[in-house]
């Protein structure tokens, strides 16, 4: 008699639904920020999660807070398009971050843009990874 054993990838070592990202992105007026998402992959395709994002760029450097969601496996695969928003606050500044991009298979290329309360309107390319499982 012979019992086979079968492990599911779909949870990865982090936890079944734990997803992460580690990004960076600049800014078109020569700023960059570097920013970090932590949160839960519902389905294959919906992401819900909230972390933190540095903005540094001549004259001054910005802390923010922010959530993320994600829609993403618009074309099943380790390689697909996929489409964010972003809302950030710092103080009295509050953005709200769309991007559209590509992931290869955990690297994320994106193209976004900023909409600040205050005016401040930004375009951003940004390149970042993803950890943890992603649901089939």
């Amino acid at each position: 008699m012979s019992q086979e054993v079968v492990e599911s990838k779909d949870s990865e070592s982090l936890g079944h639904g734990y997803r992460a990202f580690l990004d960076v992105e600049l800014l078109e007026d020569v700023a960059i920020g570097f920013s970090t998402t932590h949160g839960y992959q519902f389905n294959s395709n919906f992401y819900a999660g909230a972390g933190v994002s540095y903005v540094t760029h001549i004259g001054g450097s910005s802390p923010y807070v922010l959530t993320d969601f994600r829609f993403d496996n618009i074309v099943p695969g380790k390689n697909t398009p996929f489409m964010n928003v972003r809302f950030s606050l710092n103080k009295d500044f509050f953005v709200v971050r769309p991007t559209l991009g590509y992931r290869f298979n955990h690297l994320n290329l994106g193209l976004g843009y900023w909409f600040g309360n205050n005016g401040d309107n930004f375009f951003s390319f940004s390149v970042g990874i993803d950890l943890g499982g992603r649901k089939k």
